[in-house]
């Protein structure tokens, strides 16, 4: 008979593990798909209105939010079109730099981001898009540079 003692879990302190979630990026693997941001940047030159588009291609996933994510948002709110997106990054999470209310286009919509948390300890970067109704411009998918009028 062997000497096994059996450890419950409930024993174990939460602190006493190396992290609280597993490392996701093998798991991620399986499931990402390639995946283009279009960001559109502006800046002003010579009282001109200058906007810029860049390319961020990447592997990821998007899916809507769910309906309890929706429900924690004010009632008008929770009929616009969010969605999640699940990059994948390497361990310093330098792969996308993308920030809170940066303008993107993915497929066709322009997007405005709400939410970008770092989980690169995990293996992935998680963004919260919302559809941006007001858009950015006129010369969003029309080449690299266009001027707006002001």
């Amino acid at each position: 008979m062997s000497n096994f003692t059996i450890q419950n879990a409930c024993n174990v302190p939460l602190n006493a593990q190396t992290g609280t979630l597993p490392y996701l990026q093998e798991t991620l693997y399986d499931w990402l798909q390639p995946m283009v941001f279009v960001v559109v940047s502006k800046y002003t030159s010579s009282f001109q209105l200058i906007e810029k588009t860049t390319n961020i291609n990447f592997m990821g996933i998007a899916q809507p939010l769910q309906g309890r994510q929706l429900n924690l948002f004010p009632e008008g709110q929770r009929k616009w079109n969010y969605i999640q997106i699940h990059a994948q990054c390497d361990t310093s999470g330098a792969l996308i730099t993308l920030k809170p209310d940066d303008v993107i286009n993915y497929l066709n919509i322009q997007y405005r981001i709400m939410t970008a948390r770092n989980f690169s300890v995990f293996g992935y970067i998680e963004f919260i898009l919302v559809e941006n109704y007001t858009n950015s411009g006129l010369g969003l998918l029309q080449g690299d540079v266009q001027q707006v009028a002001p």
